[in-house]
């Protein structure tokens, strides 16, 4: 994990998301992962955001991992 997000909601403010395991990624081809593939397993998150929820997300945060 290279970057991180945050999204910290306020009490009472609700955001849809889903989650589950990723599938084998066969190639990728552009950003910092260009050319190799990446294995699958990994928890992946879809959080749908908007004008308002977008306000409460913060990152990218490098990790240095």
């Amino acid at each position: 994990m290279t970057y991180l997000f945050i999204l910290e909601i306020p009490a009472g403010l609700k955001v849809e998301a889903w989650f589950g395991l990723a599938k084998f990624q066969p190639r990728i081809s552009v950003g910092e992962a260009g050319g190799r593939s990446l294995g699958g397993g990994w928890l992946q998150y879809i959080v749908d955001l908007n004008e308002m929820s977008g306000k409460y997300l913060r990152g990218p945060i490098k990790t240095g991992w």
